[in-house]
């Protein structure tokens, strides 16, 4: 009569009013703008596992919808969400976006990104071993990667002091910037020797033609090497390059 037990968890399987379901990814359609968010199936929020690829676009009754944002706690909490893959068109990721997925080991943003936004909370605890910011974010929130500890590895494109987002003072808690590798541009690592938050990392490094971008490719465990000057991600007796294509 209302309580959920094991036996009528079926009860609240449904989806929420507003929200569709393209291609087992849910979303809340804006008729007015033709823009998607992702967001969850119900309060549940467990809806999302495996490896998961955001399209950019999505149709649905004959309209295209571009996709441009997570809603608050769109992919949150999903204790078998392995990988995200997010669009160049997602602009905004809002508070715990994608937070409170344990197992969440690997986040692709699309090369081109228009991402401007990563808010409070946003990937809180999950298992993310690196992470790469595209050059279009201009804030990085409260807790966006708290508890985050397994991270060794992150990827930034600001060149100028200027162009250095805004970052709360508290965005990495508990992740071990002290034991992770900052990858910045090349001619810029004084800059962030300088940049609060960023100065916090164990070691900076200046990329070159044989450290490039490296996103994490969402395969089990892949393997990183070096082949012909540049960083290849092996996996599942194939190669991939760090942008995540086939290497040939």
């Amino acid at each position: 009569d209302g309580v959920k037990t094991y036996e009528n968890n079926g009860l609240y399987e449904d989806i929420l009013d507003g929200v569709t379901c393209i291609d087992n990814i849910y979303y809340i359609l804006d008729e007015n703008t033709l823009t998607a968010s992702v967001t969850y199936k119900n309060t549940n929020y467990e809806c999302y596992a495996g490896n998961v690829t955001v399209p950019s676009t999505v149709s649905y009754e004959g309209q295209e919808y571009t996709v441009t944002a997570f809603t608050e706690y769109g992919m949150a909490s999903n204790t078998e969400l392995k990988s995200v893959h997010i669009p160049a068109t997602v602009t905004t990721l809002p508070y715990a976006a994608v937070a409170d997925n344990l197992n969440l080991e690997y986040v692709t943003i699309e090369e081109g990104s228009q991402l401007q936004y990563i808010g409070n909370w946003a990937f809180n605890a999950a298992s993310l071993h690196s992470f790469d910011f595209p050059e279009t974010v201009q804030e990085i929130g409260m807790c966006a990667f708290q508890g985050c500890n397994k991270m060794t590895d992150v990827f930034v494109h600001w060149t100028t002091t200027e162009s250095l987002p805004y970052v709360h003072p508290l965005a990495f808690n508990g992740a071990p910037l002290n034991e992770a590798t900052l990858y910045v541009p090349v001619g810029t690592k004084e800059i962030y020797e300088n940049a609060d938050i960023w100065k916090d990392f164990g070691r900076i490094v200046e990329a070159t033609d044989g450290i490039q971008k490296m996103v994490a490719i969402p395969t089990w465990q892949p393997k990183k090497l070096m082949k012909n000057g540049k960083v290849v991600i092996r996996s599942n007796n194939q190669e991939f390059t760090t942008a995540g294509t086939q290497f040939k």
